[in-house]
């Protein structure tokens, strides 16, 4: 018998024994240093807090390249990222090379938002962009982001040709059904739904026609919608429209309005705040979509993510070693084109010449659109943009911030969703330590906007209009939210940018906008829009023979005739099929049956369209969300044949 000094003895294996035992673990741990429940280690704090999430791709400003964007919860990460040609099993080729390209990082906050109830609610959201280039097209790439050991694949895109098929899937009004889970139940099972599509039939590319997450100014429904979005958007470009969830007129003025357009509300519409106060800037700011390197500035609230992916784009630096990629040293002076005109070596070089770059190629360091307020953190291997808070507005603590994600659902007066399912969201599944790590208000950069300088009239204005071509296909996002008559800058854009396609290299030609400009029954509201829409517009697409287009906003599934005027037309060259795939989620419209006048179809129920393109042949379907079964199809002829086409540029390089 031994005495343990704890006041007893432990004699054989007896009950008593097996209580001195425990005393025993009671006294040992009361001597420990007392740790937070649920706390980590230094170092495996850092390797939780640096794991990307939210991990999206994109089409690039040139068409061979490939953006991946990303979240962190922590600060300080990697915005490199690794990748090279991989195996059928999406495991790295060994025999070839390994490619490393540097990125920038960005930060979101509620100083960044346009009004209330967006720019009331503390928060930040580290992100980051980096653009994987060189790609084969048509090839399975491997890669991986910021340094870590976690791996995705992607097959990039078909080059822009004739005889390239292309494949994609297309949608609108998805959401998440999380949060709002009672007014948006299907976008989960739509999100299987698709993935089940992709792994019998792979697809090249997937299009979003707007209505993204419809946060309304809830940030922490955008996160659930990016984490819902993942398994598709990290495999496949996800390319996006603005949708009136998105964007919506600015109440604060056009500093705080990144596409840099008035509020647009005219008095025939029903445009409203439905954005509850971001104005596009949350989108604009997680989506960057191609075109940002030919703005002649960009404005105050989209000065951080445009430069950062304006930086990647025009200065291809590994901006955490400051060393020159190796994809970006094998093509030194021969960027592919539409890659942008070189940057001058007066600005130097390394992470502390990144966004100097940036603003210098993109003519807005002199404009003073970004002034001091924006500055490049040149700590080694930062690269990061950072946004200096406004004078007077003092900082927001951790404390504040991290409370956010929990009064979410009690705290907003003007939201008319399901507060008791916003209350039974656990946040922290999506991130709650993005709040806990920020500890400053990184609020917008000043901007001002002098007269003579905007966009340039023909240039894109992303995430709002731009466009890129893949395989056969040339695609034209517009936004709806804005003004699209007869002198607006939008419209202008749109008849540059239909003019200069080439139908012998892009035969097929689809516009994508929010709003349909064919509205069925009962939707009153929306019809008297769509009529506006289609009389601003119209004409235009008809005269440079756009094939389809495709809009949702209207939660229901329809396709039109051949169309034009408001009624079919006998010439299907002389009409337009719109197709309508409001269907991704969120709670269903009342249809009426009676629309004889253009209107072929209609699906009342959950699904998504799917376009296989194949020459001068296009193949579509809407796939039902509840079975996985064609619900109905259509197969078009392109109204300008590639050989067509062909002989025109031939003739006219003959003229010339």
């Amino acid at each position: 018998m031994a005495d343990t000094g704890l006041g007893c003895a432990i004699h054989h294996l007896s009950m008593l024994a097996l209580i001195c035992l425990l005393k025993f673990a009671v006294a040992a741990r009361m001597v420990q240093k007392p740790q937070l429940r649920g706390s980590l280690g230094p170092d495996l704090q850092a390797t939780q807090t640096c794991l990307p999430i939210e991990v999206h791709l994109a089409v690039s400003d040139d068409r061979w390249d490939i953006r991946a964007t990303w979240r962190t919860q922590g600060t300080g990460c990697s915005s490199s990222v690794s990748y090279g040609l991989a195996d059928p099993t999406g495991r790295r080729l060994l025999d070839k090379p390994l490619l490393q390209s540097g990125g920038s990082s960005y930060t979101i906050s509620e100083g960044l938002m346009c009004d209330a109830p967006a720019s009331d609610r503390p928060f930040t959201v580290h992100m980051h962009t980096a653009v994987m280039s060189d790609l084969e097209p048509g090839a399975l790439y491997w890669y991986s982001l910021g340094n870590r050991d976690s791996t995705w694949t992607f097959r990039a895109p078909p080059r822009a040709d004739a005889d390239q098929r292309l494949s994609f899937i297309a949608f609108g009004d998805m959401g998440e059904s999380n949060v709002k889970a009672r007014k948006i139940p299907k976008a989960a099972a739509t999100v299987k739904a698709i993935a089940a599509e992709i792994d019998r039939r792979p697809v090249d590319l997937i299009l979003h026609v707007g209505d993204l997450a419809y946060a309304d100014g809830k940030f922490k429904v955008w996160d659930s919608f990016m984490a819902q979005i993942e398994p598709l958007a990290s495999r496949i470009p996800y390319m996006i429209g603005i949708g009136n969830h998105e964007a919506g007129p600015c109440s604060s003025g056009n500093d705080l309005d990144p596409s840099g357009e008035g509020p647009y509300q005219p008095d025939w519409g029903n445009y409203g705040s439905e954005s509850g106060g971001e104005c596009g800037a949350m989108a604009a700011h997680r989506f960057i979509m191609p075109g940002l390197g030919n703005l002649e500035a960009r404005r105050g609230a989209f000065a951080a993510a445009a430069a950062a992916a304006t930086a990647q784009v025009r200065a291809p630096i590994t901006a955490d070693t400051g060393a020159t990629s190796k994809a970006a040293a094998a093509n030194a002076g021969e960027r592919p084109p539409g890659a942008g005109a070189s940057v001058p070596d007066s600005v130097g070089s390394g992470p502390s010449a990144l966004f100097r770059r940036a603003l210098v190629s993109s003519s807005a360091a002199s404009a003073g659109f970004v002034r001091e307020e924006v500055r490049l953190k040149a700590a080694a291997g930062a690269g990061k943009v950072e946004l200096q808070p406004r004078k007077g507005s003092g900082s927001v603590g951790e404390e504040a911030r991290t409370e956010d994600y929990g009064d979410d659902a009690t705290g907003d007066q003007n939201d008319d969703e399901n507060e008791e399912e916003e209350a039974k969201f656990d946040a922290a599944a999506v991130g709650k330590a993005a709040g806990q790590a920020a500890a400053a208000d990184l609020s917008p950069p000043v901007s001002h906007h002098p007269p003579h300088l905007i966009y340039r009239r023909n240039s894109p204005n992303p995430p709002f209009w731009y466009s890129f071509a893949s395989g056969p296909v040339h695609f034209s996002m517009l936004s709806s939210e804005h003004d699209l008559e007869p002198g607006s800058t939008q419209q202008s854009w749109l008849e540059s940018d239909l003019a200069a396609v080439d139908r012998c290299r892009t035969p097929w030609v689809i516009v994508m906008l929010h709003r349909p400009m064919y509205v069925v029954y009962p939707h009153k509201d929306n019809r008297v829009v769509g009529d506006h829409i289609r009389a601003s517009i119209e004409d235009l697409l008809l005269d440079y023979q756009v094939d389809v287009v495709v809009s949702g906003h209207v939660h229901t599934y329809y396709r039109s005739c051949s169309a034009a005027g408001g009624k079919c037309v006998l010439d299907e060259r002389k009409g337009i099929v719109h197709l309508v795939v409001g269907t991704a989620g969120h709670e269903l419209s009342n249809v009426e049956d009676d629309q004889k006048d253009w209107c072929d179809e209609v699906i009342n129920d959950w699904g998504f369209g799917r376009f296989d393109v194949d020459g001068d042949v296009l193949r579509f379907s809407f796939t039902r969300t509840g079975d996985g079964r064609v619900a109905d199809s259509l197969t078009l002829r392109a109204k300008v044949s590639r050989g067509e086409a062909c002989d025109r540029a031939r003739g006219a390089a003959l003229v010339d």
